[in-house]
């Protein structure tokens, strides 16, 4: 196997992006740049100088869709979710090179994983304030766990963090993964999109922060991302700030950093 620098990554997670993008247009399936992408977008036309990997979000009901019809003249792409892969090891869908090899740092590791991007479903959230945060509450629980089953205990982790890993991996030792992420995706498919005026990702990521005006995933507008131009939400501003405040000002020099750790290879 031949390893792959980050550049050599980029190009291949671009190319997937162009093959979704494509694929979602001829076919009328909403989707729109996400998260650091679309901050990387909005801020620098392209990757964050420091982020190393691409998302996409879209609807849950065009979500599906993708999932169950996406095929692609490039017979290297694949789509991997628990419905179709049940050692998968994530509650969103990665479309993934399978000419390529991805090594993670996680305890637990999905074998056929290649070089990927990440698609995350937006689903309904509850009108209720209270119901909200019981739902939260409950895929935040689950996802904890899943992190201490991830999770390597490394050399660089102090006595404190290592004995903690330690207990949790004993106390959850017992828990199949596959449970939780099957619990996490019924709880977030228990709104439909669109019955209530807000919606979010509540499979990942950033928790209450996520949930926002429903209109915000129905409009979409051009932009450019290396030289390319995809979807993003028409208010992307308030997408942005709802995640990250003020976007449009650089982190401290000291957070410039990915928050991967990954090798990939080009298999030979």
């Amino acid at each position: 196997m031949k390893e792959l620098g980050l550049s050599d990554m980029k190009k291949i997670q671009i190319e997937i992006l162009k093959d979704v993008s494509r694929y979602c247009n001829e076919n009328n399936l909403m989707y729109f740049l996400g998260y650091g992408t679309l901050l990387g977008a909005v801020r620098h036309k392209g990757y964050i100088p420091w982020d190393d990997d691409i998302d996409i979000i879209m609807p849950r009901g065009d979500y599906d869709k993708f999932i169950s019809n996406f095929c692609s003249d490039n017979k290297k792409l694949e789509v991997l979710d628990v419905s179709n892969e049940p050692d998968y090891t994530f509650p969103f869908v990665k479309i993934s090179d399978n000419s390529t090899i991805l090594q993670e740092d996680y305890a637990i590791n999905f074998n056929r994983l290649g070089v990927n991007i990440d698609i995350f479903p937006i689903d309904g959230a509850p009108v209720s304030e209270d119901e909200r945060g019981r739902i939260l509450g409950k895929i935040k629980f689950y996802r904890n766990i899943l992190k201490v089953k991830y999770v390597t205990i490394s050399s660089r982790n102090n006595f404190l963090i290592k004995l903690i890993v330690t207990l949790g991996k004993v106390l959850f030792y017992f828990i199949d993964y596959r449970n939780l992420l099957k619990k996490i995706n019924t709880i977030s498919r228990g709104v439909e999109f669109g019955k209530n005026d807000s919606a979010g990702c509540l499979v990942w990521n950033y928790g209450a922060k996520e949930i926002m005006d429903k209109d915000i995933f129905t409009e979409s507008i051009k932009i450019e991302f290396e030289n390319s131009f995809y979807n993003a939400p028409k208010n992307y501003d308030e997408y942005l700030k709802n995640l990250y405040g003020d976007y449009m000002t650089l982190p401290p020099k000291e957070k410039r950093a990915t928050h991967h750790t990954f090798k990939a290879y080009r298999k030979v």
